[in-house]
């Protein structure tokens, strides 16, 4: 059976998607995938991997792997007990670098895309370096720019190396190796220290504008180690809803939008700010109807021409005529429906 024959499958389950190009088909999980928690080898290995028609591994990135504590074995009581290799963990996007057998060429790809804004400025800074990277292997970069911003800040445009598999036998370099060789070759390269986790503070608050680590083994296990601020902030990022919004709303709350991007903060107030007008503009179409409405002397004569009137006026009538607050209904009335719009940040 061709290695192809089991990722085609998932691919037809929806686990996967499967973007060809030429003779060549790019796999990556799919959101289905994540929701639905269906892991294994072939979906755990398919985040960028590149297959030719005949089955052949072009390229082969990292493996999924995951945060502390959030699998079995990633919990801290479960691990090698070694001193890992600690990396700093670069919030940009995932570059799959190999060498395109059908052009002959050193070619770029993220996790689910042959062409995007990433992969065209990946590609223009590998057209100048060909001659440093050897066939038969992959190179794991990440991309960090101003422009290309998730949650961390970064000032310049970098390409950093931050693997190497080699693409038959999988064999995973070490942060040691990937570093000396990327040195070698005048390339921004992966910084990291041997050191146990243990000892890092992540929830430091005073720790801002960086994700944090990813610890890695000898086995090649590698393990996730966020900050606390990151994990916040990505959350809000990648989460947020317009029906959060309205939580907020309703609840009376404000959001600490101190440090956050300036387009969250652009769409929080865009959609803050319809909502509010929608309000608003309820509100004052209740207060028209009620200085429009007759000098009653009984509510039950209030009642008769309220009744008579707009129904989705009638609850906030009546509050008006006892003179109490109306907030909760205006709010009520401007609950979203449904999934709502998301606000979210991702490398594709």
């Amino acid at each position: 059976m061709s290695l192809k024959a089991p990722y085609d499958g998932y691919a037809r389950e929806g686990l996967l998607s499967a973007n060809r190009f030429g003779g060549l088909t790019l796999y990556n999980y799919t959101s289905r995938c994540v929701f639905d928690g269906n892991w294994n080898y072939h979906t755990e290995t398919a985040r960028g991997l590149v297959l030719d028609d005949d089955g052949r591994v072009i390229a082969r990135p990292f493996r999924k792997f995951w945060n502390l504590g959030e699998r079995p074995e990633t919990q801290a009581n479960v691990l090698p007990k070694e001193t890992p290799e600690l990396a700093d963990k670069y919030d940009g996007s995932l570059m799959v670098v190999f060498r395109n057998p059908e052009s002959g060429r050193m070619q770029a790809v993220t996790r689910g895309c042959w062409d995007n804004p990433q992969t065209v400025c990946a590609n223009a800074w590998l057209a100048t370096r060909e001659e440093l990277f050897e066939d038969g292997y992959t190179y794991l970069f990440e991309l960090v720019a101003p422009w290309n911003r998730i949650v961390v800040q970064y000032e310049r445009e970098e390409m950093v190396l931050i693997g190497v598999m080699h693409n038959e036998s999988s064999e995973d370099w070490s942060y040691s190796r990937v570093r000396a060789w990327g040195v070698a070759r005048d390339l921004e390269s992966v910084r990291f220290e041997a050191r146990p986790f243990e000892s890092l503070s992540l929830d430091d608050p005073a720790v801002v504008n960086r994700e944090g680590y990813v610890a890695r083994f000898a086995s090649g296990l590698r393990v996730k180690l966020k900050y606390a601020q990151y994990r916040w902030l990505h959350k809000l990022l990648t989460g947020f809803s317009v029906g959060d919004i309205w939580r907020l709303l309703s609840e009376g709350r404000a959001l600490d939008l101190s440090g956050v991007p300036a387009e969250f903060v652009a769409w929080f107030d865009a959609r803050k700010c319809a909502l509010e007008s929608a309000m608003r503009e309820l509100e004052w179409r209740a207060k028209d109807a009620f200085a429009a409405a007759p000098k009653f002397g009984s509510r039950k004569e209030y009642a008769l021409h309220f009744a008579a009137g707009d129904p989705l006026l009638r609850p906030l009538l009546f509050r008006m005529l006892d003179g109490v607050d109306y907030r909760d209904i205006l709010v009520r009335h401007v609950r979203p429906q449904g999934q709502t719009e998301t606000f979210a940040r991702s490398d594709e």
